[in-house]
Order: structure tokens, then sequence, then C-alpha cells
């Protein structure tokens, strides 16, 4: 027998020669000795290669590794074994070195309100499960306002940080929001203190607002303090305080005629400014006259007479009761007729205020339960459609689509009728008048007017604006010593006998 070695399986064998049989241990790899200890970072998985240099073919654990939890730190003991004869405890010793990870957030915010750090980053991951986030100790100063990069840091378990730069834009804001619209007013059972009122901020597109009228009581006489209040988002806080007038009706006189109860009714409601008192007017109509279709009446002394005396009517009678008022106040006026007419007839008055005519309602409508007041044509909705050359030039001038010039007046009542081109804004009348009765219920409000600064003093007007427009006193965007615009012919004395056609009103 000759004896060889089989280097390939490196294991004992049988060789026979020569009818020779001997026994043989083959040759092992000796570099195949596995490492004693080694060290890995959390995460990563368990292999026997780990261990060894020069990896032997037939490595393996005997250890069942499943039960070692390479994502917590620590160290392990296993048994391998190799070379088919050998086996060895060997030890891993699992670390954590890696920093958490994350994404910033930008943050845009008010001084004094800064975010907490962990709002300032999405995404926060480390393996270990944990994350501190706090802002670093280089904080900038954020109770200026400006652009900045602030560090926010991210930290483990096991002490591994990392910092991530959030972008910050910081505002400055130290204004109170400005309110529009608060003015003294007529105040009654159905009064919306709230109509009319809008609220602007510098920042906060929008701030909350509201009013207080709990002092009120509407059915005894006398005056009030209404406080309108708003709130921006940086706690900027303001309020002003109008006074609100309930008037007594037992001191109203209806033994005469209708010019007398007007008069009788304008000595309650009558305010400093003519723009005031007719604002006062219309509220007065429009909250204490409820809205019914009513029989015809022919003349606006009529109708006057019967809105006053029986507290309802339709559109007509309502426009009537509001010019015996504006005549006895002095304030020039005439009733303006829907043209085309549709389905039904609907009246209301053009009014000279402030050097210029503008368009007023005391109807309410369906989407609008407050008065239309001081509102240009460009301003008026589809229910207010009138024959624009009939009347004189409205301040703001005629509506897009109209004629550009205007006949002169002769005088304001003589123009309330006629004929000519349609001024009906931009939509047109859907075939019903629109005309929403006023309930016992208190749907409807009075216009708390239009929108004008408290900040500012009680000389400085705000422009008009919406549909339900006025200032807090005398007229907006013009100052009661204004210059009649050349394109609005001045008004003349208004004749009481003057009549409109009223047929057909809703």
């Amino acid at each position: 027998m000759i004896p060889m070695i089989n280097r390939r399986i490196g294991v004992p064998a049988l060789i026979c020669a020569a009818g020779l049989t001997v026994a043989v241990v083959t040759a092992v790899n000796a570099n195949a000795q596995p490492i004693g200890e080694i060290c890995i970072e959390t995460g990563t998985q368990l292999s026997e290669r780990l261990f060894f240099d020069d990896v032997p073919e037939d490595c393996a654990f005997t250890t069942d590794v499943s039960t070692i939890d390479t994502s917590v730190p620590g160290t392990y003991s296993l048994t391998i074994t190799y070379n088919r004869v050998f086996s060895k405890t060997v030890f891993v010793t699992v670390i954590d070195t890696t920093a958490p990870v994350g994404q910033a957030v930008y943050k845009h915010f008010y001084a004094g309100d800064i975010p907490d750090a962990a709002d300032c980053v999405t995404g926060a991951y480390d393996l270990s499960g944990v994350v501190n986030i706090s802002y670093g100790s280089d904080m900038p100063d954020l109770s200026l306002g400006g652009d900045y990069d602030v560090p926010v840091v991210l930290t483990d378990g096991y002490g591994n940080s990392s910092v991530i730069s959030v972008p910050f834009t910081v505002t400055d804001d130290h204004n109170a929001p400005l309110i529009y619209g608060p003015c003294e007013m007529v105040a009654g059972v159905n009064t919306d203190y709230m109509s009319g009122i809008t609220v602007t901020d510098d920042y906060d597109d929008n701030p909350e607002y509201g009013c207080n009228y709990s002092a009120v009581d509407p059915d005894v006489p006398g005056e009030y303090p209404i406080i309108y209040w708003a709130l921006d988002e940086a706690g900027n806080y303001t309020q002003t305080t109008v006074t609100a007038v309930v008037i007594d009706e037992d001191a109203i006189d209806y033994s005469g005629s209708a010019y007398d109860i007007a008069a009788s009714v304008l000595s309650n409601v009558r305010r400093r400014s003519k723009v005031d008192t007719a604002r006062a007017i219309f509220n007065y109509v429009h909250d204490n006259i409820k809205y019914r279709h009513t029989p015809d009446c022919t003349t606006i002394e009529s109708a006057a007479y019967y809105g006053f005396t029986e507290k309802e009517g339709n559109c007509y009678v309502l426009a009537s009761c509001c010019k015996l008022m504006l005549d006895r106040a002095g304030i020039p006026n005439m009733i303006i007729k829907r043209y085309p007419v549709t389905d039904s007839s609907h009246f209301w008055n053009l009014v000279y205020l402030n050097g210029g005519w503008y368009h007023c309602d005391a109807t309410s409508f369906m989407g609008h339960s407050g008065i239309y007041f001081m509102l240009t044509d460009a301003q008026l909705d589809q229910y207010h459609c009138f024959d624009s050359a009939a009347y004189p030039a409205r301040a703001g001038g005629p509506a897009a689509g109209t004629a550009s010039s205007e006949p002169a007046a002769s005088s304001a009542a003589g123009a309330q009728t006629g004929t000519g081109s349609e001024d009906c804004g931009s939509e047109s009348l859907s075939g019903s008048s629109g005309e929403e009765p006023e309930t016992d219920s208190g749907t409807t409000g009075s216009s708390a007017g239009a929108v004008s600064d408290p900040s500012v003093s009680d000389s400085t007007e705000s422009a008009a604006s919406g549909v339900s427009a006025s200032s807090t006193s005398g007229e907006p965007g013009i100052s009661d010593s204004s210059v009649t615009p050349a394109a609005t012919p001045a008004p003349t004395t208004v004749t009481e006998s003057a009549q409109p056609d009223a047929s057909g009103a809703d």
C-alpha cells in the first residue's frame, strides 16, 4: 500500500494500493482559525464569515443566532464549528455609533411664539428607537423679525447626535388688527350688529373678531355701548366702542300726515352728520317696517303713511318711508325703479350724500339680510337693474356697459321715471324679485355700516365697499368738506308732490 494525502476533503481516508489498506488523516487549513472576539455596528447581520480572515467552507454556528438582537448594543457569546471537527466559543460586541437622521421643517411664526423643537423635524429615525430633539446651544436671538437657520439637535439613547439646520422666518408683529364698520346706529329687536363689519391685519389673514352688545335692551329707549373687538395670531388685541340708540316708539306722533310722522320719527333717529342720519333712517325702516306684500299705494305719501302706521309694506312702501324721512332731514333723494321689469317691479332710493348720488335700499334680499347703503353702480347686484339715462350721474360713474354721459337733472324728484338704456351690472334677473320677507324670528338685521378704521379720528373717512357700505362719520372716500364732483350735477329742491309709477311693486 502506498500512503496518499487527500487535501481536497481534508479528512481521514482509506487508500488502497497493491492490495493494501491503510488509514490516513487529511490535512486541514491551518490558517482557518476563528477570531475570538469581534465588534460590529448595530443592525449588522450576524454571519460566520465575520469571525474568519480565511473562511473555511464548512464553518457554522451551533448557537441559535435568531435569539441575538443586533439592534441592541451588548456582548454576546456564540459557538462556531469549522474544519468539521473543531468548535470554539466566540464573542460579538454590538455597538451604536450611528447618529439619528431627520428632515428639517420650515417654520414661520410670530416673535415670542417659538415652536417646539420636535415640531421642526420630520422623519426622525434611529435604530435604537429613541430620538431626543432639542435646540442647539448656538441658538440665534429670535426676539426680532427676520430669516434664520436654527440648529436642531437629534440625540439617540447612546449619546450619538446630529445637527439639522432648520429655516425660520420670524415675524415681529406688534400691530393690532384694524376694525372697519362700527358706527353709531339705531338698534332694534332684529338688528344685525355684525352686518358690514370687516377686520384686517398686516399679517394675520383671518383674525378673530366679534362684538359685545349684551348691554342693549331693545325694549327700553336709550343709548347703549356696543364693543367691537379683534385679536390676531400674534396676540395683538384692539377694541372700539360705539353707541346704539333704541328709540322711544311711544314718543312718535302718528296722528298727522305721512310727512308729520316722518318728522316725528326723524327727531328720534337723527344723528350728527348727514351720512349717519341717512344710515339711521334706512336702518330704522329696515328694522321696524316688516317686508310684506301689500295692496298698491298710488302716492309716496299714502305708501309711507301705510308703512309708518301698519309697520309693514312692500319695497315701494319702504322706499317711500325712507324718502319722506330724508326729505325732512334735508337730504336730496329720489326713488329709483327697476328696469327692465321682468317678474315684478322693485323700488329703492338714490340719495345725494357727500357730493355724489348713491344707491340705498332698506329692503332685504335672499343672501343679503342688511341694508344696502351708499353703493355705486358697480357695486349693485342683479336685483337692482335700472335705466341709467333717466337719473343723474352717480358717484363712481356708470357701471360697465352703460352710457358714459348723463343728462342734467332738472330736479331730483323729476328724474324718478323714464325709459332708456338698461343698467343691469354683470348679472341678469333670475325671474323672481329675490326680496326676502322679514320674520319675527330676527332673521334680518340692520347694517352696522361700512368699513372704518377705529385707530383714526372721526374726521377721517374710509372708502365704501361691498353691499353694505358707509363710514364712521361722514361719507366714504370723500370728506364732508369735499367739492361736488364735476360729473355729478348738484341736486335741486325735492318736491313732495312728485310721484314715481308704483304699479306692479312687489
